[in-house]
């Protein structure tokens, strides 16, 4: 990191606008998710972030008392979520400026396909960005702009420059990042995983960070995925509803998946997926789960009116922001968090790389077969309506 980034960083990391945003972010979600899905059954969601240094989020559940929930994001991460969306922007601007990994001439694979773009972070339209962040990078905009002004010996136009690009993807890398923790935390609770675990005890607790583990729970490691993919569908559904639903947002989301997924990497997993122990599944392989859906997802929400080679394109394109955002998270967070020397490949690409080797497919292909066992259950107590589970359960999506 160069000085004007860790200045920049070191400015940015106020614990009352964390606060604030995360605050304005979570009600709104657990507002809509109490007005769709928990009111209408006599419940109530609530959602507490107390002040914790652990990077760890969870649901609650009281078999007693099952639509009362509760959904705990510590503050620990919150804050990590924040600075990761801070920095990210900047340090896919500096390997773009340096490097030829997202030169067009390099993605021969992806030739013809739509939303491909060279520079860092792409650029937000007004279409694709929420108006919570559209408002608080303005707001800040304006502000550096005026500082620029009033002291121009301190800040330098490549500096502006570098923030006027930047600060809308970084207000929106937060808000998507901290929603789909929000609803990855909801789909445990909506699909009613206590009822599966196995747990006679009244409170029924899920972690994202968890230890003390001494054998696989496929079972548990099944429904972790299940959570992941109605989490990015509902993150998806909240991005339509607020209307900034766009191939830019979404590879941001993307990339904000990605980062989450590195950071519980790094919490001492083991190379070899399989033997990977506890109810979470590795962090490679729950990508790779996302990426097969969200390419599904978009496949059935482009038209097939359009002529075949528009459409073509289009899915094509949706594949490039898969891979496009897997090499910028990885690029980041080895040049961010491992000391990166460019020599090799960053260690969570290079696992990455293994997802197709015989012994990940018959991993993934058991997971396959026991989260179709489980949605069977899972679609009959569904507590949302409007899940996608049923179709999941319907198109046999993990026995294909």
């Amino acid at each position: 990191m160069d000085d004007i980034e860790s200045i920049y960083e070191n400015e940015c990391l106020d614990f009352g606008l964390m606060e604030q945003l995360a605050e304005l972010v979570l009600n709104r979600l657990t507002s809509w998710a109490n007005e769709e899905i928990y009111a209408p059954l006599g419940g109530k969601l609530t959602t507490s972030t107390p002040l914790k240094e652990s990077v760890n989020a969870g649901a609650i559940v009281n078999r007693l008392s099952p639509l009362n929930p509760n959904i705990v994001i510590h503050f620990g991460m919150i804050q990590e979520i924040y600075r990761d969306a801070l920095v990210f922007p900047i340090y896919s601007e500096k390997i773009a400026e340096s490097t030829e990994n997202f030169k067009n001439k390099n993605w021969g694979m992806f030739k013809g396909a739509r939303f491909k773009f060279e520079a860092g972070v792409p650029t937000l339209t007004s279409k694709e960005i929420s108006p919570l962040s559209a408002t608080f990078s303005g707001l800040w905009i304006e502000e550096y702009k005026k500082r620029a002004d009033e002291n121009p010996e301190l800040m330098s136009e490549e500096r502006l420059d570098v923030i006027i690009k930047t600060l809308p993807a970084r207000f929106l890398m937060f808000e998507l990042m901290l929603s789909w923790v929000f609803f990855h935390e909801l789909s445990h609770l909506i699909q009613c995983h206590y009822k599966l675990k196995g747990d006679t005890s009244e409170n029924i607790e899920y972690y994202e960070v968890v230890g003390d583990f001494t054998e696989p729970d496929f079972r548990g490691q099944s429904r972790e995925i299940l959570a992941d993919i109605e989490g990015l569908n509902l993150t998806v559904r909240h991005m339509e509803r607020e209307g900034f639903y766009g191939p830019n947002s979404m590879y941001l989301l993307l990339c904000s998946m990605t980062c989450m997924f590195n950071r519980f990497c790094g919490n001492g997993y083991l190379e070899k997926f399989h033997e990977v122990k506890g109810a979470h599944p590795h962090p490679v392989i729950r990508d790779d789960f996302i990426h097969e859906y969200f390419c599904s997802l978009m496949a059935r929400a482009t038209p097939f009116v359009w002529e075949p080679s528009v459409r073509e394109s289009i899915l094509l394109g949706y594949g490039y922001l898969t891979i496009r955002s897997a090499m910028a998270a990885g690029l980041f967070w080895a040049n961010r968090y491992q000391n990166f020397d460019g020599k090799e490949y960053p260690s969570y690409m290079s696992l990455q790389m293994t997802t197709r080797t015989k012994e990940a497919e018959a991993y993934k292909a058991e997971l396959r077969g026991i989260t179709h066992t489980q949605l069977e259950v899972i679609t009959a107590e569904h507590l949302y309506n409007a899940t996608t589970t049923k179709l999941l359960f319907e198109q046999v999506f993990f026995e294909k």
